[in-house]
């Protein structure tokens, strides 16, 4: 018989995905503060937008699915990661204001990933990782928004109906033309 305190994987990683994303959220806002008070450009606030968008976003909506080491998913989170270093040595060097921000911007950009990493379903049983999957989407987010801009009232019904938004016929369509 199972103990009181065993929680349930798919509400482990539910939670799991919720602090992922609460941390990604706060050390975003400390990217932001070293950006501000080092007086960088703003063209370097867009890389951090682009950078954190498009990798932590995109982590955070996939987690908790696994992808492969030569997958386009893992080679590009390995790669924006190594340019959110370039971008927080690159934005410091301007004033070399706020060296503490620094020093835990510099950290987490390098620890995050590896928290993402340790918190995979990496010794999950077969049929609790198939439930895991079933109740994610495995899309890059770039392609989740192009599925919504391209016809967004079927994303939208799918929202609503509480689905994963489907690859919808009109949205081949608008790909195709």
């Amino acid at each position: 018989m199972a103990s009181k305190k065993e929680i349930c994987p798919l509400v482990w990683y539910r939670r799991a995905r919720l602090l992922l994303g609460l941390a990604a959220v706060v050390l975003t806002g400390l990217d932001n503060y070293l950006w501000c008070w080092n007086q960088a450009p703003r063209w370097l606030l867009g890389t951090l937008v682009l950078l954190t968008g498009w990798g932590w976003g995109d982590a955070v909506l996939r987690f908790p699915l696994i992808h492969d080491i030569d997958s386009f998913f893992t080679i590009k989170q390995v790669v924006l990661t190594g340019l959110k270093v370039i971008w927080v040595v690159t934005v410091f060097s301007y004033k070399k204001r706020a060296p503490f921000a620094f020093c835990i911007t510099a950290m987490s950009s390098v620890m995050l990933p590896m928290a993402y990493a340790m918190s995979l379903p990496l010794d999950e049983m077969q049929e609790v990782y198939k439930k895991l999957t079933n109740q994610h989407v495995d899309k890059d987010l770039c392609v989740r928004i192009w599925y919504y801009v391209a016809d967004p009232e079927v994303c939208w019904e799918a929202c609503e109906a509480g689905r994963p938004v489907p690859l919808a016929l009109r949205s081949l369509e608008v790909l195709i033309k």
